[in-house]
């Protein structure tokens, strides 16, 4: 009795030692510019239709895909690097052309090395190339998706009554002469046989601006660097557009 005494004395001294579980690590922060917890919509590209969305969480990134929703792990910092670690999905199927369009948005995704942001736009990139183009829920740039598919008219009046000016700048392939001003509440229609196509061109100027830190007054070097951006993609340069610039004095 005395030896089994000894031991449960022991046993518990053993016990009584063990050193107490270290504290999980707390999630890292996820940088304001990403407005954690809220939904982005995409915008951009228009290759990618369907209502996809990414949210920002402590601990992961969410959101749904033109089929299958998503999560996954992703690493970001307020220098605006951004990159994804590997993200599981669902499993649901669907047309071809739809889940190819799915494959695009991954493909994408798994591309991003950097972002930015503003209060209602988040581009999302790897150098200089946009990757993916996401709005607030209630931005210009989220109705302008609305307006895909319907005629000038149409269209027109439906961005009338929400209060954008509506303008269209390509009729069949042909541009049309307009203002390089940028406005933030324009809605720039591309039209193809008298149905709006595309409505992506403020939100892509937005989404070049978005990272410059001057709202709606870019400074002179900067509407410059934009335009030789521009024209020069359009003509097959190697300059991408939308593009972040750094600019001197600006």
């Amino acid at each position: 009795m005395r030896l089994i005494g000894v031991a449960l004395v022991l046993v518990l001294a053993a016990c009584s030692s063990a050193s107490p579980p270290e504290p999980s690590p707390s999630p890292t922060a996820v940088p304001q510019a990403l407005a954690p917890g809220a939904e982005w919509v995409l915008v951009a590209p228009a290759s990618i239709p369907g209502d996809v969305t990414i949210t920002f969480d402590a601990d992961e990134v969410s959101g749904q895909a033109p089929v299958n929703s998503y999560f996954g792990p992703f690493t970001a910092a307020e220098d605006g690097s951004l990159t994804f670690g590997p993200l599981a999905r669902t499993e649901m199927a669907g047309s071809p052309e739809v889940m190819r369009a799915e494959d695009e948005f991954f493909e994408r995704m798994g591309r991003v090395t950097a972002f930015d942001a503003d209060e209602v736009q988040l581009t999302l990139r790897t150098g200089g190339e946009m990757l993916l183009s996401f709005a607030q829920p209630d931005s210009p740039a989220v109705f302008g998706r609305t307006l895909v598919g319907l005629t000038v008219k149409k269209a027109r009046a439906a961005a009338t009554a929400e209060g954008y000016d509506f303008r269209v700048v390509s009729v069949d392939g042909v541009s049309k002469p307009v203002t390089m001003d940028y406005n933030p509440q324009r809605l720039n229609a591309t039209v193809v046989d008298g149905v709006v196509t595309e409505e992506l061109k403020d939100p892509d100027i937005a989404a070049y601006f978005a990272g410059l830190g001057q709202g709606d007054a870019p400074t002179a070097p900067q509407l410059k660097a934009c335009l030789t951006a521009q024209v020069a993609n359009a003509t097959g340069g190697p300059q991408q557009y939308p593009t972040t610039v750094n600019v001197d004095g600006g």
